[in-house]
């Protein structure tokens, strides 16, 4: 994908311009956020927009949009507290129309991402932003390992993990 060749998963001062998609003067203006799974929807909204829509990716690897007190847990590092406070000050510069949110799940107990969680779509909606959140897909295994010419979909079908139903509860 472009975003890839382009060098967009990890966005900052240095690359946000280079790593917005669509028209300058595209009607609708969408922001980003996210970790590696809020990149990996990049296709489908460029897809889904066309030129109506302008992309402001402000995604970082490994640093989901989940404020935590103190901002330290193994999922989120002083530099990803750094980079969600960055993003969002962007979201509110952009006044974007849509704030699209997808991340990995993990690296914390799941009330602690719900909470988390919940106290990043309210400072969202501080600043009036319509906000969509994407689930990320569920680790159930690779399908590519599991289908066969003989295979048949349901002979690959794996429960949901607790840990995304837990963290998606909210």
């Amino acid at each position: 994908p472009e975003w890839i060749h382009d060098g967009c998963l990890d966005i900052g001062e240095r690359n946000r311009d280079r790593c917005t998609y669509g028209p300058r003067d595209a009607p609708v203006s969408v922001a980003l956020l996210g970790d590696s799974v809020g990149i990996s929807w990049m296709p489908a909204l460029r897809a889904a927009g066309g030129d109506n829509w302008r992309i402001h990716v402000l995604t970082r690897r490994q640093c989901p949009l989940v404020l935590v007190p103190g901002g330290r847990t193994k999922a989120v590092s002083d530099s990803c507290a750094a980079h969600q406070q960055w993003a969002l000050d962007q979201v509110k510069e952009l006044r974007p129309d849509l704030v699209v949110v997808s991340q990995r799940y993990g690296g914390m107990e799941p009330a602690q991402w719900q909470a988390g969680t919940a106290r990043a779509l309210a400072a969202l909606a501080a600043l009036k932003a319509r906000v969509v959140v994407l689930e990320p897909p569920p680790d159930t295994g690779n399908l590519q390992k599991c289908r066969t010419r003989l295979s048949k979909p349901a002979q690959c079908e794996e429960p949901l993990p607790a840990l995304h139903r837990d963290c998606s509860a909210a």
